[in-house]
Formats: structure tokens, sequence, C-alpha cells
């Protein structure tokens, strides 16, 4: 068996893309509302993001939960209300731009209930986000050009690769 130099060993190691803003970015990400902002706190949903991002590219879930308000963990599986498939995800450095695939169709309710309404308007699909330090922040883009502040932090867990799996 032949063995390479350990220079050449050390050459190749360094060339290998794993410890870029792909592992800073990767992960689950879950929204956070600041005290100030009662839209944030008031809204019947929060969001958890399951994120992989592999160079430019982006793919993972979106999560939307009951929303328990200040003091509540909104993040568990029985507050689930919807799973979305990312779609059109790229990177830019820190930025990330993404859509959610059908945002009304994967996990929504067949038969709205009181766990999980369906909200008029929630046609917010488009998201640009960035890092900020430890958080990933910036906006769903709605429809009709309209568009709401949204802040995530890192989550617990591995990230969900498939709707319907914890």
């Amino acid at each position: 068996m032949r063995r390479l130099p350990a220079l050449g060993l050390l050459a190749l190691a360094s060339t290998t893309p794993s410890c870029g803003p792909e592992r800073d970015l990767s992960g689950v990400w879950q929204q956070i509302c600041a005290e100030e902002d009662a839209a944030c706190l008031a809204a019947p949903y929060r969001y958890e993001l399951h994120l992989g991002r592999y160079g430019d590219d982006l793919s993972g879930l979106m999560i939307r939960y009951v929303n328990l308000g200040v003091g509540g963990d909104s993040f568990q599986k029985p507050l689930e209300c919807g799973c979305f498939f990312l779609q059109g995800g790229r990177a830019d450095g820190d930025a990330l731009y993404f859509s959610l695939f059908q945002p009304d169709a994967p996990g929504a309710p067949e038969h709205p209930s009181e766990d999980c309404p369906r909200v008029p308007g929630e046609g917010c699909a488009g998201f640009a986000l960035r890092g900020e330090g430890d958080l990933l922040v910036g906006e769903r883009r709605c429809e009709q050009g309209q568009s709401q502040a949204i802040t995530f932090e890192p989550g617990r867990g591995s990230p969900r690769t498939r709707c319907g799996q914890q």
C-alpha cells in the first residue's frame, strides 16, 4: 500500500469545504420575539427552521407550531401545525433566501381546529435572512409586497429531513 506524504494529507484536509459558513448556518433555528414586538407575541404561530446549507445551495424544512406566547415552549410535537419544504434556497455569504413550497399544502389541517387555526392572509412564503452574531434576522415577504420582521435563534436537536419525523 502506498502512503501519501504527511504534507499531502494536510493539503487535502485543508481543501475540504466542511468548516465554512455552511457549518455556522446549518442546523435548527427557532423563532423568537422581542418583548416589545406585540405582533410577534400575538401571532397564532411560531416557526422552526431545519436548515442545510451546501455552498450556495440551501435546503430544509419550516415547521409551524402553535404560539404559546411569553414563557411557553411552543416547539413541541403536539403543537405542530404544518410542515413546509424550502424551495429555491440560496445563500450569499451570511445571507439566506428561500420560499416555502406550497405554503398551505403539506401538513396544513384539512379542517382547522382550535389548536391549528387557518390564518387569513398566511401567504408569507418568502424569506430573506442574514446571520447576525448568534441569530438569523430578516423578514418574511408576504403577498402584496408586505413584509414582517422575523428573528431566529439556534434551536435544539438535529435537523429534520422530512415532514412527520421528529
